[in-house]
């Protein structure tokens, strides 16, 4: 090393810390944006503020904006791996191929949908240290709790509309709640609906769960009050299967005699259990197997490219016309994709998400559990019911980018000098 190249670097420890250069402070503004605009799509949907613009799509526009600000400064010590960089370059390219299709198909979307493959972009060029992904992700958390307790005092008061409608939400499941609090309704929230809400509190639990101090303890007291509000019984299994995840990659498991064994005997005889629940008490899986019926009927009308939102329409059509009640999705990630948008998106949609199991598997190996644990939470969630696509950056969408986040970063170089951060994730 020089002197010169050597005094450079006492120059930098000498240089004070500055927070929008050391850290990704553009990924935190990205991931707030998210349950901020939520509310704002609940409280007014369809005021318009701005050239035409609900509050919803100005906080989005608002919110990259903000990022790629912040994102400047930032100076990256982190150097993804090459898996990492192609599971977030094909998010990017299913963004692309779900817009494109949107527009060929006269169907709407708004400006905010830009946010995703501009965040993607900020992050293959500058990818954060594992710490602020953490961070980023409690910052999400943190919001998106913080909305639904607002969303429930406003609700109270009347100055913005009831999510615990029947029509929409459907009846409760937990009679003893419904005896304690008079509530015999579902909470949809201010996420849309209860298919988003119930996701959201298995991600929160199994997330909240990994982290250490008093942000396990909010964040997985909050998951516990949006789920059992929610009452969702597919985040319900979703839940259950990261929490298996968290546990069988614990250090006190891994450390007993026949590890290994203990773990697939486990994981075999949770499946059982769960085949066993479908076959005996819901072998129609609340009348899904119903809709997936009519999706194949929708897809063989136009196998590689869907039938689009319009398709979906006049097949909603229909039923209205002979008094039938259709469903406006899938109930299924994978199934609606595959009748929406066809083929292409469905193989691309599965080359993702197998590029992200490999991605968290190969982050286990290096002790962080974090990525697959949440990874097995949102794609279960999205099995048999549609709670993303690719178009937006929204409530259902965000955990599957952090889960890829948390595995990239873990298998990335680490920074260099960093404290250690209170937020970062235990190691499994």
């Amino acid at each position: 090393m020089t002197a010169e190249s050597d005094a450079d670097q006492q120059s930098d420890r000498r240089a004070p810390r500055s927070p929008l250069r050391d850290h990704a402070v553009y990924l935190w503004i990205a991931l707030a944006t998210v349950p901020l605009a939520t509310l704002a799509n609940y409280i007014a949907p369809s005021t318009v503020l701005l050239k035409g613009q609900p509050a919803s799509v100005l906080i989005g526009v608002a919110g990259g904006v903000a990022a790629v600000l912040a994102w400047l400064p930032f100076r990256s010590t982190t150097r993804l791996p090459r898996l990492a960089q192609a599971t977030l370059i094909l998010i990017a390219v299913a963004w692309a191929i779900e817009t494109a299709q949107t527009q060929l198909d006269d169907s709407l979307f708004n400006l905010s949908t830009f946010l995703l493959p501009l965040l993607v972009v900020l992050i293959l060029l500058k990818p954060p240290s594992l710490a602020d992904a953490t961070r980023s992700g409690v910052i999400f958390a943190y919001l998106a709790i913080a909305v639904g307790g607002i969303a429930i005092v406003l609700d109270l008061l009347d100055l913005a509309p009831s999510a615990f409608i029947a029509s929409r939400t459907g009846y409760g499941r937990i009679p003893l709640l419904t005896e304690i609090t008079g509530i015999d309704t579902r909470w949809e929230g201010p996420y849309g609906n209860v298919n988003y809400a119930a996701p959201l509190g298995a991600f929160l639990i199994v997330f909240g769960l990994l982290l250490s101090r008093w942000n396990r303890v909010l964040i997985v007291g909050g998951g516990v009050l949006v789920l059992v509000l929610s009452q969702g019984r597919s985040a319900l299994f979703a839940m259950v299967a990261g929490l298996l995840v968290v546990v069988l990659t614990s250090k006190r498991v891994r450390s007993l005699p026949h590890a290994g064994a203990i773990q697939w005997a486990t994981v075999t005889g949770a499946l059982l259990l769960g085949v066993g629940y479908v076959a005996i008490l819901d072998p129609t899986l609340a009348l899904r197997t119903d809709v997936w019926h009519d999706m194949w009927v929708l897809w063989q009308q136009s196998p590689l490219t869907g039938v689009g939102t319009s398709g979906f329409n006049e097949y909603i059509a229909q039923g209205n016309a002979a008094g039938l009640a259709r469903h406006a999705h899938g109930h299924s990630v994978f199934i609606d994709i595959a009748a929406r948008y066809g083929l292409l998106l469905l193989g691309l949609t599965l080359a993702v998400v197998v590029l992200a199991f490999t991605l968290a598997v190969q982050a286990l190996r290096t002790g962080s559990a974090i990525g697959l644990a949440v990874l097995v939470v949102t794609v279960g969630s999205g099995l048999i019911e549609t709670t993303f696509s690719w178009a937006y950056l929204g409530i259902p969408f965000t955990p599957f980018l952090l889960a890829v986040l948390l595995s990239a970063c873990a298998l990335g170089r680490p920074r260099m000098g960093s404290p250690l951060d209170d937020d970062a994730p235990q190691q499994a």
